[in-house]
């Protein structure tokens, strides 16, 4: 079983819903913020939520539109994925659309085969899921706190991920804040 973060932007929610429907029918665990079972609730702090299951999650499936792609949520949920070693599976559900951080990634292109999408997805996720590669995180994660697995609890490794996470995600709005460049600019940017 893996723990799958589906990141959609909001009008693509239909597809979004759709994915969750596979990967709960094959046996893992997807995440969907608006899952009424499982999502965010109301009163939650949805930010610190979102945080949590990207920390948690194995993989990341990202369902790539023109709106995902100008989307700010959507981008630092990629960019946080990627930092803390989750797997990104991009799924394309509109013709022609590469999100800027993904661009070498191989895409299911959900637009052209909704079936075969879901096939090569569902396998990527089972291929994920029996190699345990799932389990490993960020090497930033490692090398800073030598955390591989998954551990909980007041003062452990995964708290100290989510510092890390936090760091980022501070990092990554100050250069939008500063420059005024598209997220993803600022995100590559960032990283040389």
């Amino acid at each position: 079983m893996a723990r799958v973060f589906i990141s959609y932007a909001t009008p693509d929610r239909y597809v979004a819903d759709e994915v969750s429907s596979w990967l709960r029918a094959a046996g893992h665990e997807p995440f969907l913020d608006g899952d009424l079972r499982d999502g965010i609730g109301v009163g939650e702090d949805w930010e610190q939520r979102l945080y949590g299951e990207l920390r948690r999650a194995d993989a990341v499936v990202a369902v790539v539109t023109s709106l995902f792609v100008v989307s700010n949520w959507c981008s630092a949920e990629v960019g946080i994925a990627g930092a803390l070693g989750c797997r990104l599976m991009p799924l394309r559900a509109e013709a022609g659309v590469v999100h800027p951080l993904m661009p070498r990634l191989q895409y299911a292109d959900y637009e052209a085969d909704p079936q075969r999408a879901r096939q090569r997805l569902l396998q990527a996720v089972q291929v994920l899921a029996a190699s345990g590669d799932g389990q490993s995180r960020s090497p930033l994660c490692v090398a800073r706190h030598g955390y591989r697995g998954r551990a909980s609890g007041v003062g452990s490794a995964t708290n100290r991920c989510g510092r890390c996470l936090r760091r980022l995600v501070r990092r990554v709005r100050a250069k939008c804040a500063a420059c005024g460049a598209r997220l993803a600019r600022c995100w590559s940017l960032s990283l040389r």
